[in-house]
């Protein structure tokens, strides 16, 4: 059994591809398709779906807003094309993450191995599907992964574009100016950084590829540019110029929000820490490895495609440091988002790669340092892990409501106890693979109990059992139902998106009220003027009938 085991790995091991397939889609897709069990986020899921459920339902995919709308309109266009093909519901607005999540971790590899070794790229591509953060917005209705898998196309098409014949490479450069150029349509002025961050890679290596030399690089960008810049003119002769105000305004107000709110400088290195644990710690070591110690197997291209290459040029350095400087711009800015880091994971995970295939072949000193400090960190934490989540699932002991605490409880026990026997495999002895086969392995099957218990995409389950009650969908499904104006933005996106039929948003709670059916905060019932019947309250708000107006 043992032996049929070791020779299935061996065999996967040689299947990148299909090994990648294997290791992510049941990450991705656990739990996914029960719909009574999927909710979307408050804010950012709920405020893409219903302005893309707006566009559908207007039938103008162009600005269907009344006021200027501050956001280039790519993932409304998106969101809603999967609604109108799939319906709407969660699986519809989540599906596209999805897809790219996994186009990106095929990518990561392919960027990989014409950098690396295939032995890094393969480590690194396993460890990005098991990364906390990116694997929740994988299942997310927002922009960050569709975005990410366009700045990865567009870098994988670059360096095919070094080693390919003369007609072929200016395809490939086309290639690559579009994917950068397509990525204004999708995150605004947010789509710049990718070319900003290459531009080391560009500019200092431009004597080895001659990128900045072919025409067809800018013409694919020009190409890129067109959805966003057809939709700038066709907004434009709606509201004049004022839709180019209204684009550079949202920036800067959030710049001014965040600089009055304050923000540590490190913000994001803080949160990879805790978002990318442990892999931050091996994407560390590879940054210190192609930088100051670059004289490894693992730093050397065996892909077909690189042949000759037998180690890392300078133009590929400053390419591996992209996160570095995505990181860096990012934390130039007053606005700090964990998300806004997402595009870096890939190349992160790729560093992290070149140290863990570094470690397979030999453990340096400070490689040696570096595991001791990550072997400590998982057993510890593991330990902790552990007995909080059995206490929690024998015991009363804990004053918790073991109800809501019994899923996290079961993943934070399939971790623990995952970190606790990888941390007993002594990685500097003979148990190299086998220690980080045990970290990946581990993280890997508490993210899939995470799926499957659906806590990582059922963000506020009250709600949507509020929403499934028989007579609750009786009434949706037949009855407009109108809006109080102080319904709050979280609650509001998220309700405009799950009423089938809306009415209208009242000026007021004042006055004369329209008889039938309304959302509205429970602490302002006592402001109704009529008479009313409620059919029940869900968080802070209440669904209610108006019966009559006095």
């Amino acid at each position: 059994m043992q032996a049929s085991l070791q020779k299935l790995l061996l065999l996967l091991w040689h299947r990148p591809r299909l090994l990648l397939m294997l290791w992510s889609l049941p990450l991705l897709l656990a739990g996914f398709f029960n719909l009574e069990q999927q909710s979307l986020v408050a804010y950012d899921e709920g405020l893409y779906a219903s302005r893309a459920r707006l566009m559908i339902e207007t039938g103008d995919w162009v600005h269907p807003w009344t006021a200027l709308h501050h956001k280039t309109p790519g993932p409304y266009w998106l969101l809603a094309l999967s609604m109108q093909l799939l319906g709407r519901h969660e699986v519809a607005v989540r599906l596209p993450s999805v897809l790219a999540s996994l186009v990106c971790v095929l990518l990561t590899y392919e960027v990989g191995r014409r950098l690396l070794s295939t032995s890094a790229a393969l480590w690194g591509a396993l460890s990005l599907s098991v990364a906390f953060l990116w694997l929740q917005y994988s299942r997310f209705a927002t922009p960050d992964i569709v975005f990410t898998a366009g700045s990865l196309g567009g870098i994988l098409c670059l360096l095919l574009a070094e080693t390919s014949g003369r007609w072929r490479s200016h395809l490939l450069r086309f290639l690559a100016g579009l994917f950068l150029g397509l990525g204004f349509l999708m995150r605004s002025f947010l789509g710049a950084l990718p070319m900003v961050c290459l531009l080391p890679y560009l500019v200092l290596g431009q004597r080895r590829h001659r990128h900045l030399s072919h025409l067809s690089l800018y013409a694919g960008f020009l190409v890129g540019l067109l959805p966003t810049l057809g939709w700038l003119y066709l907004t434009q002769q709606r509201f004049g110029s004022d839709i180019f105000l209204s684009l550079l305004a949202f920036p800067r107000r959030l710049g001014l929000e965040a600089s009055q709110s304050g923000g540590h400088p490190l913000f994001y290195l803080l949160n990879l820490l805790l978002n990318d644990f442990p892999w931050i710690f091996f994407a560390i070591a590879g940054l210190y490895q192609i930088f100051f110690s670059p004289a490894s197997r693992a730093l050397s291209p065996v892909d077909p495609a690189c042949a000759g290459q037998s180690s890392l040029s300078r133009s590929h350095r400053w390419l591996l440091a992209y996160p570095l400087f995505y990181i860096a711009v990012l934390s130039l800015a007053a606005t700090r988002m964990p998300h806004y880091a997402l595009p870096a994971y890939p190349f992160l995970a790729l560093l992290a790669g070149a140290a863990m295939a570094q470690f397979t072949l030999s453990s340096k000193r400070w490689l040696r340092t570096l595991l001791r400090l990550v072997n400590a960190l998982i057993l510890l934490l593991g330990s902790l892990l552990a007995v909080v989540g059995l206490i929690i699932l024998t015991t009363t002991l804990l004053p918790i409501d073991r109800a809501v605490a019994l899923p996290y409880a079961l993943i934070g026990l399939c971790l623990g106890l995952g970190w606790l026997l990888t941390g007993n495999l002594e990685p500097l002895r003979s148990q190299r693979q086998a220690w980080l086969a045990g970290l990946l392995l581990s993280n890997w099957l508490a993210l899939l109990a995470a799926g499957a218990t659906y806590q990582l995409g059922n963000a506020n389950p009250a709600l949507k059992a509020f929403l499934l009650r028989p007579d609750v969908q009786t009434v949706l499904s037949t009855e407009p139902v109108n809006f109080s104006p102080e319904l709050g933005p979280k609650t509001g996106t998220l309700l405009r998106f799950y009423t089938p039929l809306l009415g209208q948003r009242l000026p007021s709670l004042a006055g004369d009220l329209p008889v039938g059916y309304l959302w509205l905060l429970a602490d302002d019932t006592a402001q109704i003027p009529a008479n009313y019947h409620s059919l029940g309250q869900v968080q802070s708000v209440e669904l209610i009938q108006i019966l009559e107006t006095p």
